[in-house]
C-alpha cells in the first residue's frame, strides 16, 4: 500500500515535471532556424523566427541571443532604427559581451559597440589598497581595480577588505560614461591595528602596575 503511494506520487511528479516544463528545446531549435534562414537570406522569415523566440522565450542567455541576430538581422537590412532597438534590449539582457569576429562582419560590431552605449556605462571600481572585493546589489563583480559594463541605475555597492571597515554607498551609474569609483581603506579604522595597540597597552599596563 505504501509502496504504491510513492509510486503514484512519483508518476505525478514526472508528468507534473513534463507539462510544465518550459519550452526551451523547441525555442531553442527556433532560434537556430532563425540562424539558417538568416544565412540563406531570407531574412524576413529570419526576424520573424527571432521576434518569436524573445517573445516566448523566459531563459535569458537565449533571449539576448535573438536580441542580438535580430539586430545583426536589421543591420544587413539596412534598417538602422530597428536594429538599434534590438542592440539595446540585448544589453538590457546580458553587458559585458564581445561579439566574435568569425560570427559576425566587423561593421555590425562597430554598430553593436557605438550603440550599447545608449544603454549601460562603465563602472571603473579601485581601492587603497588593491585587491578588495567589490559587490553591487551583494552580487560579487570582483576585485579592485575592476571595470564592468553596468545597466544604468542605482546600484548598493559594498567594497570589502580584509582587516578594515567595509565601505558601504549608494552609487547611480550614468550612460555612456566612464564612472569612476575610488575608496581609500587607509583612512579609515584598520580594526586589526586598533586592537593589536589595545592589547599592547594593556599588556603594558600589567606590566608597569607589577613593578
Amino acid at each position: 500500500m505504501f509502496r504504491s503511494r510513492i509510486n503514484l506520487l512519483l508518476i505525478c511528479f514526472v508528468l507534473a515535471v513534463v507539462f510544465t516544463a518550459p519550452s526551451f528545446g523547441q525555442e531553442e531549435n527556433l532560434f537556430q532556424e532563425g540562424k539558417k534562414l538568416y544565412q540563406s537570406g531570407e531574412y524576413d522569415e529570419a526576424i520573424k523566427a527571432f521576434s518569436e523566440v524573445v517573445k516566448k522565450s523566459v531563459n535569458k542567455d537565449l533571449c539576448f541571443k535573438a536580441y542580438l541576430y535580430l539586430g545583426y538581422t536589421y543591420f544587413t537590412r539596412g534598417n538602422h532604427n530597428k536594429a538599434r532597438k534590438s542592440i539595446e534590449n540585448s544589453v538590457q539582457m546580458k553587458q559585458n559581451v564581445e561579439l566574435d569576429e568569425s560570427e559576425f562582419v566587423p561593421e555590425f560590431i562597430d554598430f553593436y559597440e557605438e550603440n550599447k552605449l545608449g544603454v549601460v556605462g562603465i563602472g571603473f571600481f579601485e581601492s587603497i589598497p588593491s585587491s578588495a572585493s567589490v559587490y553591487l546589489d551583494k552580487k560579487k563583480i570582483g576585485f579592485t581595480p575592476v571595470k564592468k559594463e553596468l545597466l544604468s541605475q542605482k546600484y548598493y555597492l559594498r567594497i570589502v577588505k580584509r582587516g578594515y571597515e567595509p565601505i558601504v554607498k549608494e552609487i547611480e551609474i550614468n550612460i555612456g560614461e566612464i564612472n569612476y569609483f575610488k575608496v581609500d581603506f587607509s583612512k579609515g579604522k584598520n580594526w586589526k591595528t586598533f586592537l593589536r595597540s589595545s592589547v599592547l597597552m594593556i599588556v603594558l599596563g600589567l606590566v608597569l602596575k607589577s613593578l
